[in-house]
């Protein structure tokens, strides 16, 4: 009986950390967008961070451990509302709560700037002088950005690895200086600074 009893906790326990993949990400990314469109906020972007194979774990307010299955995986969605812009974090384990920004600079960018990110997306590594053999201590580049948009009914997605922005002597990347001065890349590079600047300030919500 107490085998079974240990078998059944176990069981629970890995139903329970099955919510915390991806598919749990999008589905609660989903959620909140509704909301906004419900409130009829037809206009913001998310941004999906992550790099594959990368584990985090949290020890919530009520005391529970949660950890992300296979991959970590970070959202931000920014929106303006009542003339503010709003930045909202959602990742494995949950929500957090809504931050008011001191200024509208990331949403006036992406209005500005809403073709350009539409049609000009990151391209490749390409480098014209890879031999095809395989090198060793090559460095791994699993780090990758996704980026949904949505303007009043008109929504595209971009999706880029990060290691398209490199350039290495060796195997020069003919589309360095393309892909870094993309609209998409200096939009990504804003969030960068401004999610490092908030970083004490993201509160989970209860779960």
């Amino acid at each position: 009986m107490k085998k079974i009893l240990l078998l059944l906790f176990f069981i629970a326990g890995l139903q329970l950390s099955a919510q915390n993949d991806e598919a749990f990400v999008n589905e609660q990314v989903s959620q909140f967008t509704n909301k906004l469109e419900s409130r009829g906020i037809g206009q913001w972007f998310t941004t999906k961070r992550f790099c594959l194979g990368s584990i985090e774990m949290f020890q919530m307010e009520n005391g529970r451990m949660c950890t992300s299955r296979g991959t970590y995986y970070e959202v931000y969605v920014v929106w303006e509302e009542e003339g503010t812009t709003m930045l909202k974090k959602i990742d494995n384990c949950g929500l957090f709560y809504s931050i008011p920004l001191k200024s509208n600079e990331l949403t006036e960018f992406v209005t500005a700037n809403f073709t350009n990110l539409e049609q000009n997306s990151v391209k490749p590594y390409k480098a014209n002088n890879i031999s095809g053999e395989p090198e060793s201590r090559t460095q791994v580049h699993a780090c990758r950005r996704a980026f949904t948009f949505r303007n009043n009914g008109v929504e595209f997605q971009q999706a880029y690895k990060m290691y398209d922005l490199t350039a290495s002597d060796k195997n020069p990347n003919t589309n360095y200086e393309y892909n870094n001065a993309l609209k998409l890349v200096s939009l990504d590079r804003k969030l960068d600074a401004l999610i490092d600047n908030l970083q004490t300030k993201f509160k989970r919500q209860k779960q």
